[in-house]
């Protein structure tokens, strides 16, 4: 009995302990839980009220326009046009696969494709990604129904670049698109902030040089967004700064007149033949200071629907795409002849008014015979006639007193052989002169005087850009002086005040006399005359007298030779030089001239009509 007692006792003292060790335990347990949730509550309340926030709050970036570019009548040339902008925002992973690969097929792109946008920014996962802009209706209205089976898929209405002029000027804006990742490397060496997916300037225009201008700041919304991503209340904005406004030296008239005369006369040409240019490239610029008024490379492309047509541009064999302005080097042929005249005057080997024998062929030791055009005979003639009817031979003769280095150095002088300081639009090449150099290249023989006098009248190793010729022919106009390029008149910021403002820069100047720089103003201006190889000038529409050289550049083979003419106006008081090269067009009487003729009548035209001239204010 007693044993029965003393163990019920054991028992209650176990059952006593057992439940003291619960209440201790459940104290301690609603101690801790308390203290978490004050930590939660109070410690930490900003912390996860903000994380709440963001589970139904996104920011949005509004994308700020694009400053605008207008000519130097302030007439647009690219502005900006609203449009449809597909994006994807906070795509779960459940669902990637089956939204993507439905994505794929509405926008037409390439799953992975969409799978390398979203990836390029996984660190910024609460901004939509951008995956593809300006979107028909079409597209829209689909996305709109599916809205509940694509969550994350948002629709944004976004400034889209638009070029009024469609394919006015082409390569020099150059055109706009997504980054390349070369060009977030180098923004991001010049000290600038982008991200993957940025619509920024492409193509080496002035899209591209002048990002930083034209880039306006991005504004920000805060909004609600509901169970599938999708916004559906504003909560805070911030508006976006637009980007600067350029305007240009370029004259918007003038740059339609000079590519419809270019379109015009190298489909004539090519009609007759299919072997003739329709590649060309045209520069007009004032040799007063190195505007440029109008800068045509043909073929071209239409800005507003490059990336759709991109493919055919990309391989197109005529390479609408390249600007053949300041990328395609050719020889200069007879246009070249004033360089030889200036050097043998300069060197002493020669006087202005010294008569040298043109005879119709030229013999030539080791080789066969040299001759000029149709093997006319000139007589003795002096260095201004023989530039007026562009005598090979009589060159041949002053090339053999001069010698290649002498002929080298005098080039390199008018700025062959080395960019002409061009800043506006990227890509520019140096080409290269007629030297023992650049035989080199190609060759382990010793320099014959043959070559010698190829290159006296611009043939053999030269490879000059049109873009060179323009400037050639402003300092034939202007006496030796080499004025930089360029193309950007001024930039205004979005407050209205002036950021940048073009003044002329000199970056060499020939030191020749006077009386040697009139002797070949006299014979370019006896060029346009009668008897001279660009004769028909005489007679232009407007009284007017127009300077200027032809020149056929061989280029071998069985393809005809390119057609230059280089020439400036009014000849005693030059305000505009323009240099045309078209491609294997034959002579250059035969299209540059014409060319030249139709441009020089749109330029003089206003004047006469009693109006400003537009390139003159």
């Amino acid at each position: 009995m007693l044993g029965m007692i003393l163990g019920e006792n054991t028992m209650t003292k176990r059952m006593l302990y057992r439940f003291k060790f619960f209440l201790t335990a459940s104290f301690f347990i609603f101690l801790l839980l308390a203290g978490r949730l004050a930590q939660l509550q109070i410690l930490n309340h900003e912390y996860f009220f903000d994380r709440a926030e963001i589970n139904k709050t996104r920011i949005m970036n509004i994308t700020a326009p694009r400053g605008e570019i207008f000519d130097r009548q302030g007439r647009i040339l690219a502005t900006n046009r609203p449009g449809f902008t597909v994006s994807i925002l906070d795509l779960e992973r459940r669902e990637a696969d089956r939204v993507i690969a439905e994505l794929a097929k509405i926008l037409q792109m390439e799953e992975e494709e969409i799978r390398t946008h979203i990836r390029q920014q996984r660190y910024r996962q609460y901004i939509p990604v951008r995956l593809k802009s300006d979107v028909s209706d079409v597209v829209v209205a689909e996305l709109a129904e599916r809205r509940t089976e694509l969550p994350g898929v948002i629709v944004e209405v976004q400034p889209l670049r638009f070029y009024p002029a469609g394919n006015l000027a082409a390569h020099v804006l150059g055109r706009t698109g997504e980054i390349t990742q070369r060009q977030l490397d180098r923004w991001s060496e010049s000290g600038y902030s982008f991200n993957p997916g940025d619509i920024v300037g492409r193509g080496g225009g002035l899209e591209e040089v002048f990002e930083p201008f034209l880039r306006g700041k991005d504004g920000r919304e805060r909004v609600e967004v509901n169970h599938l991503t999708q916004p559906v209340r504003l909560e805070a904005r911030e508006d976006p700064v637009p980007g600067g406004s350029i305007y240009l030296t370029l004259d918007m008239e003038l740059q339609r007149a000079l590519e419809m005369a270019m379109r015009k006369h190298m489909a004539a040409r090519n009609a007759e033949d299919e072997r003739y240019g329709l590649r060309g490239a045209a520069v007009a610029l004032d040799p007063r200071s190195g505007a440029i008024l109008a800068m045509v490379s043909l073929p071209d492309y239409d800005l507003n629907s490059k990336w759709q047509d991109f493919s055919s541009l990309r391989d197109d064999p005529l390479k609408p795409l390249w600007n053949r302005v300041i990328r395609g080097t050719y020889p200069a042929g007879s246009t070249f002849k004033m360089v030889t005249a200036l050097a043998a005057l300069e060197e002493g080997v020669l006087t202005p008014t010294e008569k040298v024998n043109s005879p119709g062929v030229f013999p030539v030791a080791g080789g066969p015979p040299k001759a000029n055009f149709g093997r006319r005979a000139h007589g003795l003639i002096d260095v201004a006639r023989a530039i007026q009817v562009s005598s090979n031979t009589f060159f041949f003769a002053v090339s053999q007193r001069l010698g290649i280095d002498s002929l080298e150095r005098w080039s390199r002088k008018f700025g062959f052989g080395a960019p002409t300081g061009l800043r506006c639009v990227r890509g520019e090449v140096a080409g290269q002169v007629a030297s023992r150099e650049a035989k080199r290249k190609v060759s382990p023989y010793r320099w014959f005087p043959a070559e010698t006098m190829d290159a006296a009248i611009g043939q053999g190793y030269h490879e000059i850009t049109p873009l060179q010729l323009a400037n050639y022919i402003a300092m034939i106009a202007n006496s030796g002086t080499h004025f930089r390029p360029y193309l950007v008149e001024r930039i205004i910021s979005p407050a209205g005040g002036v950021v940048y403002q073009a003044q002329a820069e000199i970056i060499n100047q020939i030191t020749a006399s006077q009386a040697n720089w009139e002797v070949i103003q006299r014979g370019v201006k006896a060029a346009t005359s009668l008897g001279g190889t660009a004769g028909r000038f005489r007679n232009f529409t407007y009284p007017v007298q127009i300077a200027g050289k032809t020149g056929t550049a061989e280029v071998g083979g069985n393809m005809p030779p390119h057609s230059l003419f280089l020439s400036y106006a009014p000849a005693d008081n030059p305000e505009i030089a323009l240099a045309v090269l078209i491609e294997n067009s034959g002579t250059g009487v035969s299209t540059a001239v014409p060319i030249s003729w139709d441009f020089y009548e749109a330029y003089f035209s206003p004047y006469f009509e009693g109006i400003n001239n537009s390139c003159d204010t």
